[in-house]
């Protein structure tokens, strides 16, 4: 069975595949096309294409199942509707398999009266302002800090051995195979998969110290796109570098933790270089790396973008 839920701008979620709150005879999980035609000779060429993003419009059952009656219920879903951003999450396989997301905004909630079932059902249409999309994410290993005071780890246990792979087996003398220190490999580059023609927002977030961090994008191995600084520039510690392109708009932020305070950084970007990213169909690889060779610890985001689901 497949299911719904909504995750509002307060980060409240409310299920709406239940006996309280039931959202059905759904339309619109598909997808129009928008095209553009130019005559050459006796054919019509087509000369654009995009998706347009269709409305997704149905019914709201509210019943007097549980502790509140149905107008209660439409009073608190209506409320909780309106604080925005509004998600709408559909899993079209149940719950325990792939998550959609969509961020919509309710554009109509009509309001009558309860049926002869003593039930109140409504028309709702949900207004989409992005396609549907998959988030992933995935951040690097520095290969520091796994132990305060050696930098080893003891691996997992297996039918007796310690394997935790990727690992580097070191035995310590007189140590057998049982018994060995494990120490993990650094990673430093993340990884998100695409298997979506569209392209999807990115990102990004580097965690201080780092002086100069450049950071760049590759498609199944190869350099597509590259971000940094027209100047010098150092984060702390304490600061964390966000490059963001997901709401539509280029946000450069740092952020540091000492002192709670955030400050605009776009301006300090190197503008001969693209520093937003977008996924593209295929492996994503993106790498953070500073002038001084430091490691630097980052965390990336990326949503993967669908016509339909």
């Amino acid at each position: 069975m497949r299911y719904f839920k909504l995750i509002n701008g307060a980060g409240e979620t409310l299920d709406i595949t239940t006996q309280e709150y039931f959202f059905h005879e759904i339309k619109g999980l598909g997808f129009d096309t928008e095209n553009s035609f130019r005559m050459s000779g006796d054919v019509w060429l087509l000369s654009s294409t995009y998706y347009a993003q269709q409305p997704v419009t149905g019914k709201m059952a509210f019943t007097d199942i549980g502790d509140t009656d149905p107008y209660e219920k439409y009073f608190i879903f209506s409320r909780f509707v309106m604080k925005l951003p509004l998600t709408l999450l559909y899993y079209p396989r149940g719950l325990s398999r792939q998550e959609y997301r969509r961020t919509v905004m309710v554009k109509k909630l009509d309001k009558s009266e309860l049926n002869i079932n003593g039930i109140l059902q409504e028309e709702i249409e949900f207004t989409p302002l992005t396609p549907w999309y998959r988030v992933f994410t995935d951040s690097n290993d520095t290969g520091e800090g796994e132990d305060e005071t050696t930098g080893w780890i003891w691996g997992k246990e297996e039918n007796g051995v310690y394997v935790t792979p990727p690992l580097v087996f070191e035995p310590e003398d007189g140590q057998n195979a049982t018994r060995a220190k494990f120490r993990a490999e650094p990673r430093l580059y993340t990884v998100i998969r695409s298997d979506s023609s569209n392209e999807g927002p990115v990102k990004l977030i580097i965690h201080g110290p780092a002086v100069n961090p450049l950071w760049t994008h590759y498609v199944d191995g190869t350099a597509v796109e590259t971000g940094g600084f027209d100047e010098d520039f150092s984060l702390s510690e304490s600061e964390t570098l966000t490059v963001d392109n997901m709401t539509g708009e280029y946000i450069m932020t740092v952020f540091d933790s000492s002192t709670g305070v955030t400050r605009n950084v776009y301006s300090l970007r190197d503008f001969d270089k693209l520093c937003f990213f977008s996924l593209q169909e295929g492996t994503n690889t993106f790498t953070v790396t500073t002038s001084n060779g430091a490691r630097v610890k980052f965390d990336v985001e990326g949503r993967v973008y669908y016509a339909t689901v």
